[in-house]
C-alpha cells in the first residue's frame, strides 16, 4: 500500500527537533505495525492526516553495565507496545542554539533515550515520505575519548548508535510503508557532520543503508569534528574522572558505568566532541578519503548559510576584537590548532578586509563589520574566516569530490536573516534555515516567531519556508532538489 514511500532519518544538532511536532495528537484509529521484535500501537491525526510511532527503541537501554558500550539490536517484548508518546531526551548540555533555548517545560531526561519517532502520511499517495527522528548518546555518554576508551574499542559510541538505527530502519521500515531502498539521511550541524561520517564509514564502504544524504551547516569533510590531539583527549578524560571521583580507580570505566547519570552529565559540560579516527567507522582522515574517492557515492545536498558563526565568535573569542593581531589570536588557538606563518596569515588579512568593507562583495550580508564598541572593529572579519573554514570550505570540498565521481551533488546558500535574530549582529546565523527546511510557519518550539509580523515580509518568508521544504522532499523522492514545483 505504501510501497512508494522514502524514508527520512535525520541527526538533528544535538536536540531533539520532533518535539516542534504537536505535543497532543488528536486521536483517530490508531494504526498497529506488527515487527520482528513485538507489536506497536501509534496514534492517528485527522488533523494532520498523519499517523505517528513514539518513543520507538532501535536498541536496549544502554544503562548499568550497557554505559560506555557499543549499542547492540533491541530485544523483543510480547505485549503490544504503546508507541503514543515521546521517549525522554538524551542527556546532554544546551550548547545555546539562538532562536531555540532547549528550555522546555517537563522534558524528562534518562539514559533510556535510543528511540526513534517515526510519523508517516495517512492513507496512500503518490510518493509521500516517512520520516523518522533519532536520538543519541551525547557528550561524556556517546562521545568521551582517552586512552582507556580507545583501547577498549569504544570510541564515537554516538556513530554506532545512528548506524545500529540505519540498521533497525532497513529491517523494519517497509513495516510502516517505508521503502527501506530509498533511505535519505539528512542532519544539521553535529547532525550534518554525524551524515558526513556514516557517507565515510569503514573507508566508504556501501552496506545499503541509504540511498541518499542532506547535509545542513556540515558535511563529509570532517576535520573539525574530529579530536587529532590525543594529549587533549586525555586530559577531557582525566577531567571527567576527576569530576566523578573515578581518578585513580584500578578500572575507570566500570567506576564511570556505576556514577549517577546526572552526575556523569555534568561532568561533561563544555567537554569537546571528541570523535576520533578508531581505524573502523571512522578509518581515516575526510580529507584523505574525499581526495582518493572512499566515500558511499549517493547524492547529496549539502549547504550553509552566509553567517554560520557569528554566533560561535560569540561563544568562543574573547571581547572586543579590535586588531589584526586579535584576529590573528583567535585563529591560532581556536582553529588553527598550532601556529601560522605571518606571510599567509596577512594575506588572510587582507582579503578579509576586502570581503567585509567591499560593497559589491557585500560578503557578511546585513552584519555590521563592527556591530558596536563591544564586538570590535575585527569582530565581522573574525565571524567571516571561522564561517569559511569550519563551513564553506568543506561544503565546496564535498561538492567538488562528488563531481570529479560524477555523482550528483547539490549546493544551497541560506541568506535570510529571520525576524528573531538581531540582523547586525547575528544575521542568517547558524542553524537558522531550520523552521524554513521544516516548514514551521507558526514557529512552534521556537522562544520568538523567526517569521516577520509584517504581513507582506511573513508572506515572503512564508513561501520561502514552502518552498525549500518542497526542495527539501524533492530530493528524498527524485534524488534531485529540482522537482518541487509539481503539487
Amino acid at each position: 500500500m505504501y510501497s512508494k514511500r522514502v524514508a527520512m532519518l535525520l541527526f538533528m544538532s544535538l536536540i531533539h527537533v520532533a518535539l516542534s511536532l504537536p505535543n497532543t495528537v488528536p486521536r483517530a484509529r490508531q494504526p498497529i505495525v506488527t515487527l520482528r521484535n513485538g507489536t506497536l500501537l501509534g496514534l492517528q491525526s485527522p488533523t494532520y492526516e498523519q499517523g505517528y510511532f513514539l518513543g520507538v527503541p532501535y536498541a536496549p537501554p544502554p544503562v548499568g553495565e550497557l554505559r560506555l558500550r557499543r549499542v547492540t539490536p533491541p530485544t523483543a517484548w510480547n505485549e503490544t507496545r504503546l508507541a503514543t508518546s515521546y521517549g525522554p531526551w538524551c542527556y546532554g548540555n544546551n550548547i545555546g542554539l539562538l532562536g531555540y533555548s532547549q528550555t522546555v517545560p517537563g522534558v524528562e531526561y534518562s539514559e533510556d533515550c535510543l528511540q526513534l519517532n517515526i510519523i508517516r502520511p495517512q492513507g496512500q499517495e503518490e510518493m509521500p515520505s516517512c520520516l523518522c527522528f533519532l536520538n543519541y548518546r551525547l557528550g561524556a555518554f556517546g562521545m568521551l575519548a582517552g586512552s582507556a576508551i580507545e583501547q577498549d574499542g569504544l570510541a564515537n559510541i554516538a556513530l554506532y548508535d545512528q548506524r545500529q538505527a540505519l540498521a533497525w530502519i532497513q529491517e523494519n521500515i517497509r513495516q510502516f510503508g517505508g521503502d527501506p531502498q530509498r533511505v535519505t539521511i539528512m542532519g544539521e550541524s553535529a547532525g550534518a557532520f554525524s551524515v558526513g561520517f556514516h557517507l565515510l564509514a569503514y573507508g566508504g564502504r556501501d552496506d545499503g543503508l541509504f540511498s541518499s544524504a542532506i547535509a545542513q551547516s556540515g558535511g563529509p569533510y570532517t576535520e573539525g569534528a574530529v579530536n587529532r590531539n590525543s594529549t587533549k583527549r586525555e586530559a577531557d578524560f582525566n577531567a571527567v574522572l576527576e569530576a566523578t571521583g573515578c581518578q585513580g580507580t584500578n578500572d575507570p570505566l566500570n567506576c564511570l558505568r556505576q556514577v549517577p547519570a546526572t552526575k556523569l552529565n555534568a561532568a561533561s559540560v563544555g567537554l569537546p566532541v571528541s570523535m576520533v579516527i578508531d581505524g573502523q567507522l571512522i578509518a581515516n582522515s575526510s580529507q584523505a578519503q574525499l581526495e582518493r574517492g572512499q566515500f558511499i557515492r549517493v547524492p547529496l545536498l549539502i549547504g550553509a548559510n552566509r553567517n554560520e558563526c557569528t554566533s560561535f565568535t560569540r561563544l568562543i573569542a574573547p571581547f572586543p576584537i579590535n586588531s589584526d593581531e586579535d584576529f590573528s589570536n583567535i585563529i591560532h588557538n581556536t582553529w588553527a590548532g598550532g601556529v601560522i606563518p605571518s606571510d599567509p596569515m596577512q594575506a588572510w588579512s587582507g582579503l578579509y578586509d576586502n570581503e567585509v568593507n567591499d560593497p559589491s562583495i557585500a560578503g557578511l550580508g546585513t552584519v555590521a563589520p563592527n556591530p558596536g564598541t563591544a564586538y570590535g572593529a575585527q569582530y565581522g572579519k573574525t565571524s567571516l574566516w571561522l564561517t569559511d573554514v569550519q563551513f564553506m570550505a568543506g561544503r565546496r570540498f564535498a561538492a567538488e569530490a562528488w563531481a570529479a565521481k560524477g555523482v550528483p551533488s547539490y549546493s544551497y546558500f541560506f541568506d535570510t536573516v529571520p525576524a528573531s535574530v538581531n540582523a547586525t549582529e547575528l544575521g542568517a546565523a547558524h542553524f537558522q534555515e531550520i523552521p524554513y527546511v521544516f516548514g514551521n510557519e507558526d514557529g512552534v518550539g521556537w522562544d520568538g516567531d523567526p517569521f516577520p509580523a509584517d504581513r507582506n515580509l511573513r508572506n515572503k518568508h512564508k513561501r520561502l519556508a514552502r518552498t525549500m521544504s518542497r526542495m527539501w522532499i524533492s530530493f528524498a523522492v527524485n534524488k534531485s532538489p529540482n522537482f518541487h514545483q509539481g503539487r
